[in-house]
């Protein structure tokens, strides 16, 4: 049996629906252009702020076996969750990131993950904080590392 490509799709869909599920979270972002939450996973041109993005993951092998039932597999997948705000200071960002981790941190967490009965999540790292100027505009980063790890049952 040949193993199954990693999640990585299915892991950010889950982590989209999860966010995009919590009505404070939703009411801390700008909506997008069509109206949806303010939570992509990639940056667009003219989007408002504050606002999410999830991506660049990267996923491990963690297959299990079993004695009779053959593998079981498994994904230890790591990805980025950032906040971005214009506002002065810091203290948005961490508002969005508190309530970001609070959703994504075990025993709370209850992040379903398509194929995979098995499912642990964590915020594994948090920062650093950066700015950068898009166009004439200064733009606070806040990102935090995303630990999800998937198997079969």
């Amino acid at each position: 049996m040949t193993s199954p490509l990693a999640p990585i799709g299915a892991i950010q869909h889950a982590l989209y629906d999860l966010l995009c599920g919590d009505s404070t979270l939703v009411a801390m972002l700008a909506p997008t252009a069509t109206g949806a939450p303010g939570i992509t996973d990639t940056a667009r041109p003219g989007a408002a702020y504050p606002r999410l993005e999830i991506g660049a993951f990267h996923a491990v092998p963690a297959h299990r076996y079993g004695p009779r039932s053959g593998p079981k597999y498994g994904w230890e997948v790591s990805g980025q969750v950032k906040a971005l705000s214009t506002y002065p200071g810091n203290a948005e960002l961490h508002a969005i990131i508190a309530r970001v981790t609070d959703l994504l941190t075990e025993p709370t967490t209850a992040l379903t993950v398509t194929g995979f009965p098995d499912v642990a999540c964590r915020v594994t790292d948090v920062g650093p904080e950066y700015a950068e100027n898009v166009g004439s505009v200064l733009v606070r980063h806040l990102p935090v590392i995303v630990q999800v790890d998937v198997h079969e049952a």
